[in-house]
């Protein structure tokens, strides 16, 4: 994978960032949350969870990895990007809402990518396809309402 850039570019990248670092403190309000390897448009931050995740199910929340352990033999870019990011001198956001962040993120980028084909399309030729395709974008655009609203 790329070399992820020493100062996140966005909003996006923060928090992708930050679920790494909550990951490698174990944090236990991350216990019960659902969140994947999807998550992260970034290909080192991906690669850094598919790393980090087997570790941490073999630990019970809160308990600490083996960081020098776990970092060591890695790519050099990824252990570098993870070594700076547990040793960041900040406090950890709250887990739930750092997922619901990405979760939104990405469902904005699947409404985008919707909006686009509802707009090619002719509801006068493809009257079926356009109503399919219309409710999708319409549920989509429900469930980031849901997502967004205070929990």
């Amino acid at each position: 994978p790329r070399r992820a850039p020493a100062e996140p570019a966005g909003g996006r990248e923060r928090a992708e960032r930050e679920l790494l670092r909550l990951m490698l403190a174990n944090h236990p309000g991350l216990a019960g949350l659902h969140y994947e390897a999807a998550l992260f448009n970034d290909p080192v931050h991906a690669a850094a969870y598919e790393m980090l995740r087997p570790a941490l199910e073999a630990l019970g929340p809160g308990e600490p990895p083996d960081l020098g352990s776990l970092l060591s033999g890695g790519d050099d870019g990824m252990t570098q990007m993870l070594s700076g990011l547990a040793l960041a001198d900040r406090p950890l956001a709250e887990p739930g809402e750092v997922i619901r962040k990405l979760e939104a993120e990405a469902l904005d980028g699947r409404i985008q990518a919707l909006r686009r084909r509802v707009a090619a399309l002719d509801p006068a030729a493809e009257p079926e396809v356009y109503s399919e395709q219309f409710e999708e974008l319409i549920a989509l655009e429900r469930q980031r309402r849901e997502l967004r609203s205070p929990a």
